[in-house]
């Protein structure tokens, strides 16, 4: 495979070296505003989080989205942007600054107006943190034109695969009520703790349940991902409370999962602190059809949130597809491999430009 354009190597360098973390995206949001300033005229900002709007002349709405924040790196993992063995270096190259640099050197590169399609772009902050804050959510109202979009292109990382649909994701505090007493007499107290164990052990037994969906296969999940409780070495603790993240697919109402927790739980406590929807795959939506047959990409189902979740929320269709490696997401030393990034580059030159 040829390597990517230097010009495309560079522009994911620029963005790698700009800190971005989940909070910290002002900068990163003014660099990529003057970048989408520089090439249209209809560019919107609200806060971190904008959209961007292409000659408009009635044809279908291709919207190229992504979020502009990284997750924090491990305070020991240092991993300067640099591009060395064949791979470009750095905190978000896969997950999602790779997807970002595409997208703008596609823009820097073709004229919109050369398109088969009218595109936008739709950049935003703050979706690696609870759902409520993230930056997609108030862009909605402030842009009425996004829920007119035809089809959202989300570059989370995929391989460069076509990933459909994505999981649910619902955080549930279970929290287990006893009575404080002396360790060293125990009887003259409920231990908390103790009265999680049929929970904790239904959780350690309970396999995936499988669901299929247009063809995709989804899998419902429970995990328990932090517990807390007690309060001293020599105190029967009289709280323990377990978190847990549920994914959940587009069969399954997000109450029903909730149910599903509570009737684990008989007698505990249980409330919901975080729940990102579901999406379905749409695999027979035409310009999805259109857009897996012009890449020849794979075909996967999403088992992840991310925001095309939002997009099915207001009625469109979207995918997930990025040159990003999944499996370095949030890890230490993530990196992208020239090679992916080229692929994903040509995959929007080859969707976006040819009819």
């Amino acid at each position: 495979m040829d390597a990517p354009p230097d010009s495309l190597v560079d522009g994911l360098l620029t963005l790698l070296k700009i800190r971005s973390v989940l909070g910290e995206e002002l900068e990163i949001a003014n660099y990529v505003e003057n970048k989408l300033r520089a090439r249209l005229s209809d560019v919107r900002r609200f806060g971190n989080s904008m959209v961007a709007f292409g000659p408009r002349r009635g044809r279908p709405l291709v919207a190229l989205a992504g979020h502009l924040d990284t997750v924090s790196g491990a305070p020991d993992d240092p991993n300067p942007p640099r591009v060395e063995g064949g791979r470009a270096h750095g905190l978000g190259a896969s997950d999602m600054k790779c997807s970002i640099a595409c997208d703008l050197w596609f823009l820097d590169n073709h004229d919109p107006v050369g398109s088969p399609y009218d595109l936008c772009f739709v950049y935003y902050d703050k979706e690696e943190g609870p759902i409520k804050d993230n930056g997609l959510l108030k862009l909605w109202d402030a842009v009425p034109e996004l829920k007119s979009v035809d089809l959202a292109i989300c570059g989370e990382p995929t391989d460069n695969s076509v990933q459909l649909g994505c999981v649910g994701s619902m955080h549930v505090k279970v929290i287990f009520h006893g009575k404080a007493a002396h360790s060293a007499r125990p009887w003259q107290g409920e231990n908390a703790i103790h009265k999680s164990a049929d929970f904790i052990g239904k959780l350690a037994a309970l396999a995936p349940r499988d669901v299929v969906i247009d063809q995709m296969l989804f899998r419902e999940v429970i995990s328990a991902t932090v517990a807390t409780g007690g309060r001293s070495r020599n105190v029967v603790p009289d709280t323990f409370e377990v978190s847990l993240n549920a994914r959940f697919s587009a069969a399954t109402p997000p109450d029903e999962m909730f149910a599903r927790i509570q009737q684990m739980a008989p007698g505990a406590e249980c409330k919901i602190f975080d729940c990102a929807p579901s999406a379905p795959p749409r695999r027979s939506h035409p310009l999805i059809e259109k857009l897996i047959q012009q890449l020849g990409a794979r075909v996967e189902p999403k088992q992840a949130w991310t925001d095309v979740a939002q997009f099915a929320q207001h009625g469109v269709a979207a995918i997930n597809f990025g040159p990003g490696e999944q499996a370095l997401a949030h890890q230490r030393g993530e990196s992208v491999s020239l090679d992916a990034l080229e692929t994903g580059r040509r995959g929007r030159v080859e969707f976006l430009m040819n009819r």
